[in-house]
C-alpha cells in the first residue's frame, strides 16, 4: 500500500521531504476576499524547492498533494481553485501530471462527492491561464459561479 510522506506544517500549508532528498511545499491560501461568493475560496499550489535538472519519479508525491486535498476536503466545504506555476512555462506539463495524479488517487479519497473543473482563459495579448477548481458536489452552482462569471471578470481587469 502506497503510504504518503511526512508532513510539516508550515505557514499556509505544508512541506515534505522525500526519500530522493527533495522537499516540496504545498499551500493553502484564503482568497475569498478577491471574489464575491458566499462560499470560501483557497488557491492551492505546490512547488519543489532548490532542485535544479531532471526530477526523480516518485508517486508517494503525487499521492501525497492529492491526499491533502481529499484531507481538505473531508472536512471543509470551501472551494479550491488550482493554477499551476507558470513562471518557467511549464504550466502545461505540470497539469497533465497533475491530472495523471488525480485519476490514479481519486479512487482513495475519503470525500467521495469531490468534482473538478477546469477553464482555459485564450487572449490574444496575455499568455494563456488555466484554471481547475475542486469542489463538494453540494458547492456545484457556486464553483461553476466562481469559474464561468467571477474568473473571467477578474481576470479582464487583470490584463
Amino acid at each position: 500500500m502506497l503510504v504518503p510522506y511526512d508532513l510539516t506544517v508550515v505557514n499556509n500549508g505544508y512541506e515534505f521531504t522525500t526519500s530522493n532528498d527533495l522537499t516540496y511545499s504545498v499551500y493553502f491560501i484564503d482568497i475569498t476576499e478577491t471574489f464575491n461568493s458566499k462560499v470560501r475560496i483557497f488557491s492551492f499550489g505546490f512547488g519543489l524547492f532548490g532542485h535544479e535538472g531532471e526530477i526523480p519519479y516518485d508517486e508517494r508525491v503525487g499521492h501525497t498533494i492529492t491526499r491533502l486535498l481529499d484531507d481538505f476536503f473531508w472536512v471543509n466545504d470551501d472551494i479550491i481553485l488550482y493554477v499551476p506555476q507558470e513562471a518557467d512555462r511549464k504550466e502545461k506539463e505540470r497539469l497533465r501530471l497533475f491530472d495523471i495524479w488525480w485519476a490514479s488517487y481519486k479512487k482513495y479519497f475519503k470525500c467521495e462527492n469531490l468534482e473538478m473543473d477546469r477553464v482555459e482563459f485564450k487572449y490574444e495579448t496575455t499568455r494563456d491561464f488555466i484554471v481547475t477548481i475542486f469542489f463538494k458536489t453540494t458547492q456545484r452552482g457556486a464553483a461553476q459561479d466562481i469559474l464561468y462569471r467571477s474568473l473571467p471578470e477578474i481576470w479582464n481587469d487583470l490584463k
